[in-house]
């Protein structure tokens, strides 16, 4: 599976070198100079954690209600986190980079 690479110095930037928690001001490893995603690869990852977010309250929600139990719950998040965690890697060869300019 290919990886992105940078605009700059061509380096492939790797699945785990890449920091989730600040993903729209991430250094190249190879050049260090700032790089940012692209727009639909940003709306990809807000609109993944927003189903995230739903998929979680929906599993609080039932629990709550009594439809179904905690086991049930444990059970459902682990299936979600799995696909979700096989779906980012997927997504990971079409992200593209650009170079962050400071205005």
């Amino acid at each position: 599976m290919k990886n992105p690479k940078c605009p700059s110095c061509e380096i492939e930037v790797k699945y785990f070198s890449f920091r989730p928690y600040n993903p729209w001001n991430f250094k190249c490893l190879g050049c260090g100079v700032n790089l940012r995603r692209s727009l639909p690869n940003t709306l990809g990852f807000i609109a993944t954690f927003m189903l995230a977010f739903v998929f979680g309250v929906t599993a609080a929600g039932l629990e709550d209600l009594g439809v179904w139990y905690m086991s049930e719950s444990l059970i459902y998040f682990s299936i979600f986190l799995l696909c979700v965690s096989i779906s980012c890697r997927l997504v990971w060869s079409k992200v593209e980079f650009r170079v962050l300019t400071k205005h």
